[in-house]
């Protein structure tokens, strides 16, 4: 018995380590995307705008019963204002969902995952566990199944419900972080401007015990892990001659203006004109206002 043990135990071996080395190369690795700048889904819209910007998700897609998509008939909007994607594409299902053209047009109109085994893509129907697969997923793409996934819903809602989206001090998120730290789990808590009500909770949650976080290395450091190399960051606004805050604060005024509005004033990327915008907030020349709209103090 023993000697067949000792026969059967190598080949029983032999036979598993190949199987873990297959599950290893089977992975699936993340697809390279380059997705368009995400837009805040606006307050308010003419009817022609709604209808533009759900034309080409019409042609393949059924259509709803209302013209605009929200709950609310206060609030016009269109399929992309939800969703994300190219609503000016149009595709033709009577060549076929397979026919290359059909197939060009699905892979512009809409916004793909990096992960598309995994959600069986094309199919439309979500897999099961499809909110802990939009974990690796970027926000794009989560907006594209999920607008009111909280990981993006400031973009889907926050031009009529920032105050919400922001956390009131009784919020579910906030009670969950209480929770963690009763239960002694590390929470850690980027702080807000004590003069702005909206971070009321989670500064409170800072005052209770919660460490507080200025930048990863405050994480790193209670995880005894070693500290990245901290890397400067340019201030945009200290460059006279840099042409993008040249361009963002020409466009700024003591009356607020959408931030979307001003990327496509000043013709640069939704990134740059963050990058200027948080300068000036640090700088004490920025003023935020509900809609995502910012004004020049």
């Amino acid at each position: 018995m023993r000697r067949l043990l000792s026969l059967l135990l190598p080949i029983g071996l032999a036979l598993l380590v190949p199987a873990a080395m297959l599950r290893a190369s089977d992975e699936e690795k993340p697809v390279a995307r380059t997705y368009a700048p995400m837009l805040v889904a606006p307050m308010s819209q003419t009817a022609e705008q709604v209808a533009a910007k759900s034309d080409g998700c019409y042609s393949c897609h059924t259509r709803t019963d209302q013209p605009s998509m929200h709950a609310s008939p206060a609030v016009q909007l269109g399929c992309v204002d939800c969703h994300g994607g190219d609503a000016t594409v149009r595709g033709d299902p009577q060549l076929g969902f397979k026919d290359p053209v059909y197939v060009a047009a699905r892979e512009r109109a809409h916004v793909l995952p990096r992960y598309p085994h995994r959600w069986h893509y094309p199919d439309s129907a979500n897999p099961k566990g499809s909110y802990t697969l939009l974990n690796d997923e970027a926000p794009e793409y989560i907006r594209f199944v999920n607008p009111g996934d909280y990981r993006v819903v400031r973009n889907s809602c926050g031009a009529c419900h920032i105050e919400v989206i922001e956390a009131a001090e009784r919020s579910g998120s906030l009670i969950t972080a209480q929770r963690a730290a009763e239960q002694d789990r590390e929470v850690f808590v980027v702080p807000g401007s004590p003069m702005d009500p909206r971070h009321a909770g989670s500064n409170s949650l800072i005052r209770d015990g919660a460490i507080l976080t200025r930048g990863e290395n405050d994480i790193l450091s209670v995880m005894g892990l070693p500290h990245s190399p901290r890397q400067a960051v340019e201030n945009p606004s200290q460059k006279s001659d840099d042409s993008t805050t040249a361009k963002v604060v020409e466009a700024l005024g003591p009356t607020p203006t959408a931030v979307d509005e001003l990327v496509r004033r000043c013709q640069v990327s939704a990134a740059a004109v963050a990058e200027v915008l948080l300068a000036l907030e640090l700088e004490g020349r920025l003023e935020r206002h509900r809609g995502n709209r910012v004004s020049l103090m």
